[in-house]
């Protein structure tokens, strides 16, 4: 699930391949796209009326009214995950089979590097850059300032990479294949969850250490920083809670929680709401 830039619009896609746009604001479903029988593994919403979807077969689409107008093949197989430049220009795509991470131009239509996790640097597109590769990524995202790209990786690793050169600024390692990422706004933190998990990894990026584990009660397989850095909403098939950062006492408490089996949450409008998308496909708003 995603969603627009001004939070009224949920994009949702599904295992089937169908994708379906939501209003947030008027709780119902505006536009169905049907699949092609490739299940859909994630979603962007892309300056506010296009999607863009990763497909099981590796496929990378721009869809506009639910036809598409764009494709990228880059990888041999699955797509894992999606990640959206803060300029809204730079697409990352992660994949499963290939273990490659691909940036893509988004006016100019094409992809612009490949970049190879077990090497400091970037392959590019030539044939002759054929390496073995590290573990299955399985997540990716963009540091708020755009300078920074994060993937995780099927064998605990995140690996944060310089977007303009590619190199490998520094790795974390975990315990467990990495669920999902998310960046506080202020680019100091990066929270972690690992695949059946209950407890998230927050790692200070200035001093490249963990700070904070923090356990949710309930598996983590979505995880989201609100605006102002200070709520970490999290969410899986046990149910949706929130952890509050205070700075004054610099301590953690939890103020939410939902026993609301949820795929992904996302902050609505504000941080006033939670919109989480239900394991049924139902997409839910929490006040």
């Amino acid at each position: 699930m995603a969603l627009d830039s001004a939070r009224e619009m949920a994009l949702v896609g599904g295992v089937d391949g169908s994708s379906a746009t939501w209003s947030i604001t008027d709780r119902k479903i505006l536009q169905v796209a049907q699949g092609a029988g490739n299940g859909i593994h994630d979603v962007l919403v892309w300056k506010d009326s296009s999607a863009i979807i990763a497909t099981t077969s590796g496929e990378v689409a721009v869809l506009e009214n639910g036809e598409k107008v764009l494709s990228f093949t880059s990888h041999s197989g699955p797509a894992t995950a999606l990640a959206l430049h803060p300029s809204g220009d730079l697409l990352a795509s992660v994949g499963q089979q290939d273990r490659s991470l691909v940036l893509y131009d988004l006016p100019q239509q094409k992809e612009i590097a490949r970049i190879i996790t077990d090497s400091r640097r970037s392959l590019g597109l030539h044939e002759d850059h054929q390496l073995t590769l590290s573990p299955a990524l399985t997540c990716c995202q963009f540091h708020p300032d755009g300078h920074l790209l994060a993937a995780g990786t099927g064998k605990g690793q995140v690996k944060l990479f310089d977007v303009k050169s590619s190199a490998l600024a520094a790795t974390f390692d975990l315990s467990g294949r990495i669920q999902a990422l998310s960046f506080s706004e202020n680019g100091f933190w990066l929270a972690i969850a690992t695949t059946g998990s209950s407890t998230a990894s927050i790692w200070d990026l200035r001093k490249t250490t963990e700070i904070k584990a923090l356990d949710f009660g309930c598996r983590i397989d979505s995880i989201k920083f609100d605006y102002t850095g200070q709520f970490l909403a999290g969410a899986g098939s046990d149910g949706v809670a929130v952890h509050y950062y205070d700075k004054g006492s610099k301590s953690w408490s939890e103020p939410l929680r939902k026993a609301l089996a949820a795929g992904a949450v996302e902050w609505g409008s504000q941080a006033k709401s939670l919109i989480v998308l239900a394991m049924d496909g139902a997409v839910s708003v929490l006040q």
